[in-house]
């Protein structure tokens, strides 16, 4: 009989003894690091093994047992998707790393999930299916900032988010019901490498700067310490030629006309800022409904239908959509490119949104174009750039930015021989700059752009690109 339970203690997976009431989950997510957290609630002593997806083959460990386990993973590659697994647990996490180049990118905000826990739940439910790369909380992650059961609750409802995707929260006034925030620094970590305060932070991935504030460090307002940063922060992300999008996230944003209403404190000692700066969009909760304007040039939106009881949605003279719905909202960004939609839980859009920063040729952003894509771009747009509008002219201005392009001049509208835009001039030069004969080119639309050795056809629209089919 002894054998026998001995035995059984051995083939016992750790998880028996140490049981997960948090996690893991991850946060710090970077180019080339990620932290890996988990509670259980028995002492062990932590390990994660972890590599790029299908090549585990690197390890790291604590150096003494608790119930708290903090790892950080460093010398990861940029965008690349690894995979990790803490010992004892019988189900692998993945992630992908930022990317440092102009790339892609889908990343989720939603906010005010603290009361609800059903509601909660089928957001987060809905979240999971999209696969963002992260997602953005607008803060009231919990009910009471000093009550373990909420954050509790809070981990278990979004356990299987967290596991594989990273949230970057901002304080909400639920939060700091603890001043100390002592619950919440202990299991939120954002990034450091811009503030070395969790209250505000800020963090880049592709061509993208997100700044997250504190709207409730100075007796409910900002302090003299976070308005200085949020001026250094921004002017550094303006000022910075790899940054095109500037996004700003607070609780208690500036304008909504929800039950909360305009934030004052925000609209007097913020907003310019924000303007001064170029912000592109700043983000909010606090009003549990969602909420899209513009207010004198600066657009905002209100996403705090995340579980919280809903609130009436009103509107103002700023408004352009709002809702009383569990929601969470979708965003993409390639180059200069931005747009998204808000969705229902059940999967239903309510609101859609774009915008474009900067030339669509010029911009960077068009330059990670990959060999299988092909890429349209308003004549129009370019012309502006050349001193006669002529083809030729136009040419040289793609290939400066795509060395060895093919280039297809089309439009089916019109025959070989007409010209749509009268800007568009020297026609018969075209076979000369592009190798081809002219019985294969057709004037002129749009120039359509193809990688070397691809396929001419239609390029996957997920980047957001306005791209044809060639015939």
């Amino acid at each position: 009989m002894r054998l026998y339970i001995t035995i059984l203690f051995v083939l016992l997976p750790l998880s028996v003894f140490g049981q997960f009431k948090k996690g893991p989950y991850i946060q710090e997510l970077s180019a080339n690091s990620v932290r890996i957290l988990w509670e259980t609630s028995s002492a062990n002593k932590g390990r994660v093994v972890y590599g790029l997806r299908g090549f585990p083959d690197r390890s790291v460990e604590e150096s003494s047992s608790g119930t708290f386990h903090n790892l950080l993973l460093t010398g990861l590659l940029p965008d690349r998707e690894y995979e990790y697994q803490v010992e004892g647990d019988s189900k692998k996490g993945y992630f992908r790393t930022f990317p440092v180049t102009i790339k892609p990118v889908k990343f989720i905000v939603y906010g005010d999930n603290r009361t609800n826990l059903n509601d909660h739940q089928k957001v987060v439910d809905a979240i999971i299916k999209e696969n963002p790369m992260f997602i953005i909380n607008t803060g009231d992650l919990v009910e009471s900032g000093i009550s373990a059961d909420d954050y509790q609750k809070f981990f278990e409802i979004e356990r299987e988010l967290l596991r594989n995707i990273c949230i970057f929260p901002a304080i909400g006034n639920h939060e700091v019901i603890d001043p100390t925030l002592t619950i919440y620094k202990k299991y939120i970590f954002p990034p450091q490498k811009n503030s070395q305060n969790k209250e505000w932070y800020s963090f880049d991935f592709a061509n993208i700067h997100i700044s997250v504030f504190n709207t409730y460090d100075g007796l409910l307002t900002f302090s003299s310490d976070q308005l200085k940063w949020i001026e250094s922060d921004l002017k550094a992300a303006s000022e910075n030629p790899s940054i095109d999008h500037i996004f700003t996230v607070m609780h208690h944003g500036p304008y909504s006309a929800s039950n909360h209403g305009d934030n004052s404190t925000a609209k007097s000692k913020v907003v310019p800022i924000l303007k001064k700066y170029g912000v592109d969009m700043t983000l909010a909760g606090h009003d549990h409904n969602y909420e899209r304007g513009e207010a004198e040039g600066l657009r905002y939106m209100v996403a705090g239908g995340g579980g919280a009881p809903l609130y009436s949605s009103g509107t103002s003279k700023y408004t352009i959509y709002s809702e009383s719905v569990l929601h969470y909202v979708v965003f993409n960004v390639y180059g200069p490119d931005v747009s998204g939609c808000a969705y229902r839980v059940d999967g239903t859009v309510m609101d859609c949104f774009n915008w474009t920063k900067g030339n669509p040729l010029a911009d960077a952003g068009y330059e990670d174009i990959s060999v299988e894509d092909s890429l349209s771009v308003d004549v129009k747009d370019i012309s502006e750039l050349t001193d006669t509008g002529s083809a030729n002219d136009i040419i040289d201005v793609i290939t400066d930015y795509y060395e060895e392009a093919d280039i297809f001049i089309q439009d089916t509208n019109y025959s070989d021989t007409e010209i749509k835009d009268a800007g568009i001039q020297d026609a018969a030069e075209i076979p000369k700059d592009t190798g081809r004969d002219s019985s294969d080119v057709n004037i002129v639309s749009d120039i359509f752009i193809v990688r070397p050795d691809s396929q001419p056809g239609a390029a996957n629209d997920s980047s957001g690109c306005n791209c044809h089919f060639i015939e």
